[in-house]
């Protein structure tokens, strides 16, 4: 904050074991306030990274952000989404998919790794006629405002997810803009104010109900409220 942040210092600030992936390191390697806290500290960049494309991107382009950075990185392996040709923009996040149906639209926001359980959760929706788009949101501060906005008139209802508690992370930063700028109703798919503990990365998202089952139920349950 003091010697980094408020200096406005060219620091990049890598951090490990980010979410619940963890796993067998249990709740004390598990990062799930870091993105609230780095919120609130004036003139940083968040970048959180989904898989090993976005994050070897992502490490050069922070080399080139003015000002402090802070990369999030998760431990285990993870399911890739990208290839080798991705170029990520800083603020602006990416469209990682549209469903195929045309009528009671659902848009999901996630951010890191828990992507991929956001994709799965969508393909089982779209097979059963409800359009999903997800959105990638790996910019989490100095974010594109515009997009989130743009993407929630496109959608009419918007589900968050994210390996992080409830507070202050990704589903508040949305409902932070949106409720400013275009109320929407926000579903938000976090941690619910506990720690980690051990467990497989698959183990540990059941637990805490962020998993694909999850996240298709909620979407579920927002669909008959539309």
């Amino acid at each position: 904050r003091t010697t980094i942040c408020y200096n406005d210092r060219k620091v990049i600030i890598v951090g490990a074991h980010a979410g619940l992936s963890v796993g067998p390191d249990g709740g004390t390697h598990q990062a799930l306030e870091d993105i609230a806290i780095m919120r609130a500290v004036p003139n940083i960049t968040i970048l959180s990274p989904c898989d090993y494309y976005e994050a070897y991107q992502m490490t050069l382009l922070a080399y080139e952000i003015k000002g402090p950075v802070y990369l999030r990185l998760s431990r285990e392996k993870t399911p890739l989404i990208y290839n080798n040709d991705y170029k990520p923009r800083v603020g602006k996040g990416e469209i990682v998919y549209v469903g195929n149906q045309s009528h009671k639209q659902i848009g999901i926001i996630a951010t890191g790794p828990i992507i991929y359980e956001a994709l799965m959760a969508a393909k089982k929706l779209d097979d059963f006629g409800i359009q999903v788009n997800v959105l990638n949101l790996h910019t989490l501060k100095k974010v594109d405002e515009s997009q989130i906005i743009n993407f929630a008139k496109v959608n009419k209802r918007i589900l968050t997810v994210e390996e992080h508690q409830k507070e202050g992370g990704l589903g508040g930063l949305v409902t932070e803009i949106l409720s400013q700028y275009h109320p929407t109703f926000v579903k938000i798919i976090a941690v619910q104010s506990r720690y980690g503990q051990s467990g497989t990365t698959h183990e540990l998202y059941q637990e805490y109900g962020i998993d694909r089952d999850h996240i298709y139920n909620a979407a579920i349950n927002l669909i008959d409220k539309l």
